[in-house]
């Protein structure tokens, strides 16, 4: 009867032994975050859902 073949032993998951230091967070006004995320939102809905493609002349909802 053939023998059974054996697995290798698993070896250990190695952790990192050093500790992560938290970055500093940066303070920014409100207004300027809302700006900044508004127009940042504002460009992608206009490039990228409300402008249609050159290839079929869709828009991203009507395909």
């Amino acid at each position: 009867m053939p023998r059974k073949a054996t697995n290798p032993p698993r070896k250990k998951p190695t952790f990192p032994t050093a500790i992560a230091q938290p970055t500093p967070l940066e303070r920014v006004p409100f207004a300027a975050f809302a700006e900044h995320s508004y127009l940042n939102y504002s460009m992608y809905v206009i490039m990228d859902r409300a402008l249609p493609a050159l290839a079929d002349g869709l828009k991203p909802v009507q395909r």
